[in-house]
């Protein structure tokens, strides 16, 4: 039992969940571009993702145990604790990180061979999960090399709601086209990075990781956040006015705003990163509910 609730820690719940939500923006992305909405499809995906992103999160906690034994925990950065308490080894959360995504893959693969799921869903799959297991493992340990919020802001902001959409899409997906319409929330998530590596300045410098906030100062991060954030809006703005985001989505977007100017109010002041975690999952959720609306009533 106190292995299973140290797994269940290891795979940090708030952030699986918050890639299952993006899982879904990439479905309605689907739906609301006149694919036809197979629940099985989606499901099987789904359980697919949970796997999945569970070893992504678990893998990082195996390679980031240094780092979470110096920091202060909050929900969205500092890690789950469980290793630096001494709950499991680091082995044990290796092997359980490798037993995760095989089983997340192999849901997948069993999908192809009944015709549930597709290759192009199982090839932005693989994408994802490598990317993420590379976000802190060797050989390109990417945290550790500059790229944190880069990498951050493409797997989990663009790599994943596009595996969403080839759920359903399949072969025949607008790629690009989603990849363009994914690119303000990927924006979004790379500020959440900024944010969620804030706290954990002083212990990554101390272990060698270089994330912006272990070499820039405080006015620097926060010139960077800007940008990144206002480059978001105006690339709504472009998506708009080339007919890639629906009007409707559009519109819906800009109900974060509010939230977009709280989360840089308190970017660097407040080193809790809820606010802007919140205001990239708000975009998310509004999208989604847009690509929806658009699927069933257009």
């Amino acid at each position: 039992m106190r292995k299973l609730q140290a797994v269940f820690g290891l795979t940090r719940p708030l952030i699986l969940f918050g890639m299952l939500l993006v899982y879904f923006l990439g479905t309605a992305i689907a739906i609301g571009s006149g694919y036809e909405i197979n629940m099985l499809a989606i499901v099987w995906g789904l359980v697919a993702t949970a796997f999945c992103g569970a070893s992504v999160n678990i893998m990082n906690e195996y390679a980031d145990h240094e780092t979470d034994a110096l920091t202060t925990k909050t929900r969205y950065s500092g890690g789950s604790g469980v290793l630096p308490k001494g709950m499991v080894t680091r082995q044990f959360a290796f092997i359980a990180g490798w037993v995760s995504a095989g089983i997340g893959l192999g849901i997948l693969l069993l999908g192809i061979v009944l015709g549930v799921t597709n290759w192009m869903a199982f090839f932005w799959l693989v994408i994802g999960t490598g990317g993420g297991w590379m976000y802190s493992l060797p050989p390109l340990r990417l945290a550790w090399n500059g790229f944190a919020e880069v990498a951050n802001g493409f797997i989990g902001g663009i790599v994943l709601p596009i595996f969403g959409y080839a759920v359903l899409a399949g072969a025949e997906g607008d790629y690009l086209r989603v990849l363009l319409a994914c690119l303000p929330y990927g924006l979004l998530v790379t500020t959440t990075a900024m944010a969620t590596t804030y706290p954990d300045r002083v212990a990554d410098k101390q272990v060698g990781k270089r994330t912006l906030a272990t070499w820039m100062s405080s006015a620097g991060l926060r010139r960077v956040y800007l940008v990144v954030t206002l480059l978001a809006i105006v690339v709504l703005l472009v998506l708009l006015w080339t007919w890639i985001l629906p009007p409707q989505v559009f519109a819906t977007s800009l109900v974060i705003l509010p939230a977009l100017v709280m989360a840089y109010r308190a970017y660097t002041h407040d080193s809790n990163p809820h606010a802007t975690a919140r205001a990239a999952m708000m975009l998310a959720f509004a999208q989604t509910s847009a690509w929806l609306w658009l699927g069933w009533f257009y």
